[in-house]
């Protein structure tokens, strides 16, 4: 898993997705800011082995190495991207290719809405169940979709619910918290997921 992914950090500025798309091996910048840290991190993808690889870059190590332990302690739960690669001299992230960014693509009239609500909840709530984690940065650009299926990514901020509750001295009832969550994740379902915009 350990490679050394500088040498594919090629950049190709102003590209369109609909040429990323169509030449998968272009390979291109995405800029954007980690929210509360103000430091840049970008992403390109890259053809590594004969398949698409996002890698992923933060200026901040401390971030890097946040967001490797998630990964890695996600990888293959279907959650997020497989982890393919690690650079830990760079501060670069391999991770397996998962599709747009939901606010790139969510007005799709053929898609499959009602699964895709039913699939956003079972990502969190497994999230929660099984690894006692919270993603606390929800937003539409976060979660990517590919082959009907819906996955989370970046992870530059999230909660351990559990260890939070402890630091505090809070009573860890999963089960209450779990009842007090589904809500949100019910309005967030209905804001994303329910189908495409009649003034698009």
């Amino acid at each position: 898993m350990e490679k050394n992914l500088a040498d594919y950090r090629d950049i190709h500025d102003n590209l369109s997705i609909s040429q990323i798309q169509s030449e998968p091996r272009l390979r291109y910048k995405k800029p954007h800011n980690i929210l509360n840290k103000g430091n840049e991190s970008y992403t390109i993808i890259t053809i590594i082995n004969d398949a698409q690889i996002v890698l992923k870059k933060s200026k901040n190590y401390k971030i890097y190495k946040q967001e490797k332990w998630i990964y890695l302690k996600l990888n293959k739960s279907g959650i997020t991207p497989d982890l393919k690669y690690i650079d830990d001299k760079n501060g670069i992230l391999g991770l397996e290719y998962v599709g747009l960014a939901w606010n790139k693509i969510k007005n799709q009239p053929t898609l499959n809405y009602p699964d895709l609500r039913r699939q956003y909840i079972e990502l969190n709530k497994r999230l929660f169940m099984e690894y006692n984690l919270q993603h606390r940065d929800r937003l539409s650009n976060n979660i990517c979709f590919l082959n009907n299926k819906l996955k989370w990514i970046d992870f530059g901020h999230y909660k351990d619910v559990r260890a939070s509750l402890k630091q505090r001295g809070k009573k860890w009832d999963k089960e209450r918290l779990l009842n007090m969550y589904i809500p949100q994740w019910n309005n967030e379902s209905v804001k994303w997921f329910s189908g495409p915009d009649p003034n698009v």
